[in-house]
């Protein structure tokens, strides 16, 4: 399916253990074509440099590949990071009057899924 929105939404920790399956879930989105990739850090309890160097990765793939990317900011603990880092000036993060997409669906800890944000969307 191309075209239209995808969010990928994180829960738990992103780190060492969970960054491989966050890079292979990042290619097989891209290879679906979307418009967009929204990247959503809301339920995020941790993340270590493992984590920002994974979101970084998505940035650049989401970049290469021609999609639209950002990112739904993430507790303050974790958006601490990206703001130390100066990454909160170099990510593209959602801000107020923005559109944020959030999924409210329970996800357990070190999953994440892909939502398909296209339904009712003009592409």
């Amino acid at each position: 399916m191309s075209g239209g929105s995808r969010t990928l939404v994180l829960t738990g920790e992103v780190d060492l253990l969970m960054a491989p399956a966050l890079q292979e879930e990042i290619e097989r989105l891209c290879a679906e074509q979307p418009s967009e990739i929204v990247l959503d850090l809301g339920n995020v309890t941790f993340m270590d440099s493992t984590g920002l160097r994974a979101t970084i990765s998505v940035y650049e793939l989401c970049k290469a590949g021609g999609h639209r990317f950002s990112v739904i900011p993430g507790p303050r603990q974790v958006q601490s990071l990206f703001e130390l880092t100066g990454l909160a000036d170099v990510l593209p993060f959602q801000g107020e009057g923005e559109r944020l997409v959030r999924s409210d669906e329970a996800i357990l800890p070190r999953l994440f899924m892909p939502e398909d944000t296209s339904a009712g969307e003009a592409g």
